[in-house]
């Protein structure tokens, strides 16, 4: 009955990924799935079209394109398949049309029907839930991260928000570091410290990492600041700060942290807390400590790992394992298609369609909104991984040696390109700088 879902995922931990990033993630490929009629195939006008109506959209935040590569998919050998066919929830099929021979279209297998239907629906009601509950984001993409990664990576990032939501949901009471979680999980430390952040950020867990940045590099402690003398005029300041940095364009955040130690002369001046108190950015706020730094108004020193990072579960925590993962988890394991808690929120959903419509529009307005925001994310991301690849070949690299490095490291594909791009730009601020053509060290 499942045969080509099973020969996709042989295993129950396969399956877990197949739920997540196979069928959830980006959020409207597992509405597109639920939108069809398991009785009849689909050509790509009629599937975009049938999303449209199925949910009484007027309009869709991605396009026929789109959807349609939601069922066809990368089926290349860089990258490990994650469209729907290639997960087996739905077939492809030949169909004859009036006007033209064959078309390609797809229908929705057993599989797809049983197991992915109320799968989605769970995941609809979550993000409803979680955007109820404010969290930092809550489109099952950001959470769940990207769909494809190399055929190197063996599970994709969906299962290990799984293992760490699972983990910290049965140990509620309890916080761990991030080499603890590791060393359990066997997750690889760069990918759990990018999840645990991102986690950390959206709410869904208490996340605390003593990981700061001094001058604008990460760095294993972080630098605790005091005031070295008598401060100048602000203006002058200012004045002395763009000489020195040319590129740095936050001058007026520079001016309020100046005013702010300015009232408080004997305080201990550290990033994230002064970030909290002014409501600034860390980074900025960590390039205007360094410059102040730099220009002999400050003094610090460098902390080690007294504090370490810290995890826990919080409220949402318990959500997402009760009523996603776990489902999920159960499922996965028995293939039982009638799991009665698997299909009670479908069938609510059912029951309640002007409830179900309203809540698939808020899903796609937050999937939207939050995709619009991850461009510069998604930068700071490879920037960050470039310097730490940087900061482990003092000598510096070959730019190609870096694009191969950073790809090891990341979740998703990067481009040569996006590679060179960030370098300039680190380029740029001063934190590389190019020994030869082609080749890069951190600036010293």
């Amino acid at each position: 009955m499942y045969e080509k879902f099973i020969e996709a995922n042989p295993t129950p931990q396969s399956r877990i990924d197949a739920f997540t990033n196979g069928i959830l993630s980006p959020d409207p490929k597992g509405l597109a799935l639920l939108a069809t009629d398991p009785e009849k195939a689909y050509t790509k006008k009629e599937l975009y079209d049938q999303f449209l109506n199925f949910y009484g959209l007027d309009k869709l935040p991605i396009t026929k394109d789109a959807v349609w590569a939601y069922f066809k998919g990368d089926l290349s050998n860089s990258l490990r398949g994650s469209s729907l066919e290639a997960i087996g929830t739905v077939v492809k099929l030949r169909i004859k049309k009036i006007t033209v021979n064959y078309v390609t279209a797809y229908q929705k297998a057993d599989a797809g029907r049983d197991f992915g239907d109320p799968i989605v629906a769970i995941g609809t009601y979550v993000v409803n839930k979680l955007s109820e509950m404010n969290a930092g984001y809550c489109s099952l993409w950001r959470i769940l991260g990207a769909a494809q990664v190399p055929k190197e990576i063996e599970h994709r990032r969906g299962f290990r928000v799984y293992q760490i939501i699972k983990f910290l949901a049965e140990n509620q009471e309890s916080k761990f570091t991030q080499a603890e979680i590791c060393d359990e999980l066997g997750i690889g430390y760069v990918s759990a410290s990018y999840i645990l952040k991102h986690l950390g950020k959206a709410g869904v867990i208490y996340y605390f990492s003593s990981h700061r940045e001094v001058e604008g590099r990460r760095q294993k402690g972080w630098a605790q600041y005091r005031l070295a003398g008598e401060l100048d005029d602000t203006e002058e300041i200012v004045k002395k700060a763009r000489k020195l940095k040319p590129w740095f364009s936050n001058v007026g955040d520079l001016r309020r942290v100046v005013r702010y130690i300015r009232k408080k002369p004997n305080d201990i001046f550290e990033r994230n807390k002064l970030s909290e108190k002014l409501k600034i950015r860390p980074k900025i706020i960590s390039h205007c400590l360094s410059i102040l730094s730099e220009l002999g108004y400050l003094s610090y020193e460098l902390k080690g790992r007294e504090i370490q990072s810290v995890a826990k579960a919080n409220d949402i925590t318990r959500i997402l394992w009760e009523e996603l993962f776990e489902p999920i988890e159960r499922v996965s394991y028995s293939l039982n298609p009638n799991d009665s808690e698997l299909r009670e929120r479908l069938e609510y959903y059912q029951y309640h369609k002007e409830e179900w419509k309203k809540a698939v529009k808020i899903q796609l307005e937050i999937y939207d909104r939050e995709r619009s925001h991850i461009g510069q994310e998604g930068g700071n991301e490879i920037r960050g991984l470039i310097l730490l690849v940087l900061s482990q070949h003092k000598e510096g690299m070959k730019a190609s040696h870096i694009y191969e490095e950073v790809n090891k490291r990341i979740e998703r594909k990067v481009s040569e390109s996006e590679i060179y791009d960030q370098l300039k730009n680190l380029e740029g601020i001063g934190n590389v700088r190019k020994l030869k053509r082609g080749y890069y060290v951190l600036r010293s």
